[in-house]
């Protein structure tokens, strides 16, 4: 199990970037060279580092560097899982972890949880709660329907509502 001291006795972390650093040279490649930035990016924007032959995602890494605990449930706060800076991380659960995210690219209305209903020729307006998605009404206006869904998921969603627009 990966510790506190271990990882600050290996790696460098700059709190206002969220960048690491080798502070020691490991391995025979010669990317682990003490003072080069370890990992890579995957396709989704998270950053990983592999530490003795096991790869974690920098935003473990850096709660583990910073507070001594390995936790799962990180939210990135400014929806850029490529910002690991402390001060954009939090402890959430996973049900507040999927609150905060982005606006799907596939959106036809441009607002998260709203989408045209054909059968009624009326704005939905949908919001997952506890793992269950839930309709809350059908609008004929536009911005009345966007008033509600963005009260509701703040209401319903607090300090994890992401309006994704």
């Amino acid at each position: 199990m990966l510790t506190q001291e271990y990882l600050q006795s290996i790696l460098d972390y700059d709190r206002d970037t969220g960048l690491f650093t080798w502070k020691v040279n490991k391995g025979i490649s010669g990317k682990s060279k003490a003072g080069v930035h370890p990992g890579y990016k995957d396709k989704n924007g998270y950053m990983y580092i592999r530490i003795d032959y096991k790869l974690y995602r920098s935003h473990r890494l850096a709660w583990l560097y910073v507070y001594g605990e390995f936790k799962c449930e990180i939210d990135h706060i400014d929806n850029n899982p490529s910002n690991n800076a402390i001060n954009n991380l939090r402890l959430c659960t996973s049900s507040e972890n999927k609150c905060n995210t982005r606006l799907r690219s596939d959106s036809t209305s441009g607002v998260k949880g709203l989408h045209w209903y054909k059968a009624y020729k009326k704005w939905q307006v949908n919001i997952n709660v506890n793992k269950k998605r839930k309709c809350y009404g059908y609008f004929d206006d536009f911005f009345e329907a966007c008033c509600t869904i963005y009260s509701l998921r703040n209401k319903l969603h607090g300090e994890f509502a992401n309006h994704g627009n």
